[in-house]
């Protein structure tokens, strides 16, 4: 598959996307105004932000207070309550279906034999990977894995929900090389697929992915 051919076919999907994240995010200048103020510790009102960033205005004061006395943690329940709040914004639940689409689109003209999604947390995109299968008879084995044990009893809950039987989890810092057990169950061509894992790690991690990807789509 060429360049050219993944560009053309993702043609229609990049246009809706642009056009729902010029409408969504049309007002950013007011945004990076604002931000900038409140990372030089100004003090910033909702009512100056427009109601797209509320949420990211949020989390920006919230890491930037935790970062100041020295406690920042992504396991910290705050920090949790903050994310599961983001997720349910347009902008989050449509990027997901975003990068689930380009996987799936690209999977389906290679033949992929295997979907590996990585830092799969409480399983977003692998219910919307399963929903994609489902919709357009296809059966493709999935892979998912991260790196905290909450995604063991989640495959078993999606495949219930969705009595699609082809899920295994496991456990991977994907700071570290690919488990062999896992290397042993991949059938290429492999494509894999993640949406904001790659932001907190780097490039040794993506060789790490990479190794057992025939195709990766990053979500950044």
């Amino acid at each position: 598959m060429t360049l050219d051919e993944i560009k053309k076919k993702l043609k229609t999907m990049e246009d809706e996307y642009t056009d729902f994240i010029s409408g969504y995010f049309q007002n950013w200048e007011l945004w990076a105004d604002a931000s900038e103020r409140i990372y030089r510790g100004e003090e910033v009102s909702e009512r100056e932000v427009p109601k797209a960033f509320h949420t990211e205005m949020k989390m920006m004061k919230m890491i930037l207070k935790m970062e100041k006395s020295g406690d920042f943690d992504w396991n910290n329940p705050v920090v949790k309550k903050m994310f599961s709040e983001f997720s349910q914004s347009s902008f989050y639940k449509y990027f997901g279906e975003t990068i689930v689409k380009v996987a799936f689109e690209i999977a389906s003209s290679i033949e992929c034999r295997t979907l590996l999604e990585v830092g799969a947390g409480n399983g977003n995109l692998t219910r919307k990977m399963v929903r994609q299968m489902k919709e357009n008879d296809k059966n493709i084995s999935l892979l998912i894995s991260d790196s905290k044990d909450l995604i063991l009893p989640e495959a078993k809950k999606i495949e219930e929900e969705y009595d699609f039987h082809n899920i295994d989890a496991f456990l991977w810092n994907i700071s570290e090389p690919p488990p062999k057990e896992v290397e042993e169950i991949l059938r290429p061509p492999v494509l894999c697929y993640e949406r904001y894992t790659i932001t907190y790690t780097s490039p040794d991690v993506v060789k790490n992915i990479a190794s057992v990807s025939d195709v990766l789509v990053m979500g950044d």
